[in-house]
C-alpha cells in the first residue's frame, strides 16, 4: 500500500531543514518530495495531501490536498482561490525577527539623514551639519499589532522611546508591550501626535488605503512613515506628494501599490524615500526559515492527531 504524500516547494530550505521535516513526516506515515520550483512540483502536488509553498500555482496544482501550509505571513494572494473545506495556515510567527530589525534600520537611517549623507558623499563633499532626530523621546504609532508589530514594540523600548500606540481591530495590549491601544475607528484622533507611524498589517477590506490621503494629511510636520505590510494600505500618490512638499519628513516602503514597481512611476524619484524590493520579510535570514520549519513540524502533529492547529487562516479576516 503506498504511504500518503506531501509536497513542498520552497528553494530556501536547506539539507538540514529537509532532513527534519522527513524525520516529522515518516513518523507519521508521510512521504516527502522537495523541490525548488512550482513547475516541476505539479504531479507530486495533484497527489499530495499536504502541500508546503507559498504560490498560487502550487494551490492550483492540488485542488485535492486537505492542508496547504503556506510559507509566508500574508496570504492575500492566495485565500480567494483556497477550495472550501481545504486547510490553509500561514507562517505568522516567523517573521518577526527579521522585519522589525529591518524597520529599525530605516528609521535610524532616515532620521539620522543616511539618504541625503549618501548624496554629499557622493557629490565628494564634505557637510557634516545635517540636523538629526531620535528615537529617544519620539512618539511611535504602529498600524497592527501582531507578530510583526510585537516585536517591533520590544525593540523600540531599547531606545527609550516616549510613547508606543498599537492600532488593531480588539482594543487588546498584546503581552503589555504598549502604552497604549486604540481601535481602527479611533485612530484619526491619534494621527497628529505620531512622531513616526509604521504599517505591518495584512491586506484586508478593513486596512486598504487605511493611511488616506486625509490621514496622511493630518500627520505632523515632520512625521516619518514606514510600511512593511501590504502597498494597499497607503495612498502612493498622495504619500510621494507630501514627501516632495517636505509635509512628510521621510519614508520607508517595502512594499508598493504594484509589484515589482514599474520603471516610469513617480516613487523611484520621491525625496527623502528609501525603498527596497519587499525584502523585509522574505527568507534570507536563517532563523525566518528555522521558524518555518518548526510550525510546520508542531503543525503537522497537530493535524495528524487531530489536535487543534496553529496559524489557521479566518478566511473572513483574511489572516
Amino acid at each position: 500500500m503506498s504511504r500518503k504524500k506531501i509536497t513542498v516547494v520552497c528553494p530556501s530550505f536547506t539539507e538540514e531543514n529537509k532532513k527534519r521535516m522527513a524525520e516529522a513526516a515518516d513518523n507519521f506515515g508521510y512521504d516527502i518530495i522537495f523541490y525548488d520550483e512550482d513547475e516541476a512540483a505539479k504531479q507530486d502536488a495533484s497527489e499530495s495531501e499536504i502541500v508546503v509553498g507559498s504560490s498560487l500555482r502550487l494551490l492550483r496544482a492540488a485542488p485535492q490536498a486537505k492542508w496547504y501550509c503556506g510559507t509566508f505571513a500574508g496570504v492575500d494572494s492566495i485565500i480567494d482561490y483556497v477550495p472550501e473545506g481545504m486547510i490553509l495556515t500561514n507562517a505568522s510567527g516567523a517573521y518577526g525577527v527579521t522585519i522589525s530589525e529591518y524597520i529599525v534600520m530605516i528609521l535610524l537611517e532616515l532620521l539620522r539623514r543616511r539618504p541625503e549623507y549618501n548624496r554629499i558623499v557622493e557629490e565628494k563633499k564634505w557637510i557634516r551639519n545635517l540636523p538629526i532626530r531620535s528615537l529617544c523621546d519620539s512618539s511611535v504609532l504602529i498600524l497592527g499589532t501582531g507578530d510583526i508589530g510585537k516585536y517591533t514594540a520590544k525593540r523600540l523600548r531599547g531606545f527609550e522611546t516616549a510613547r508606543i500606540i498599537g492600532v488593531n481591530r480588539s482594543g487588546r495590549n498584546p503581552d503589555g508591550l504598549f502604552d497604549e491601544i486604540v481601535s481602527g475607528d479611533r485612530q484619526e484622533s491619534i494621527l497628529p501626535e505620531a512622531d513616526i507611524v509604521i504599517l505591518c498589517m495584512p491586506d484586508t477590506a478593513e486596512t486598504r488605503n487605511m493611511l488616506s490621503e486625509k490621514r496622511i494629511g493630518m500627520l505632523k510636520q515632520g512625521a516619518y512613515i514606514v510600511n512593511v505590510g501590504r502597498g494597499s494600505a497607503i495612498d502612493q500618490k498622495a504619500l510621494i506628494k507630501a514627501l516632495n512638499e517636505g509635509r512628510i519628513a521621510g519614508a520607508g516602503l517595502d512594499v508598493f501599490e504594484t509589484e515589482p514597481v514599474p520603471q516610469d512611476d513617480p516613487v523611484w524619484n520621491t525625496k527623502n524615500l528609501i525603498m527596497t524590493p519587499h525584502i523585509s520579510g522574505n527568507m534570507s535570514l536563517g532563523y525566518t526559515v528555522e521558524r518555518i520549519v518548526d510550525l510546520f513540524c508542531s503543525n503537522l502533529e497537530n493535524y495528524c492527531l487531530g489536535k487543534k492547529m496553529t496559524n489557521v487562516v479566518d478566511r473572513k479576516r483574511g489572516y
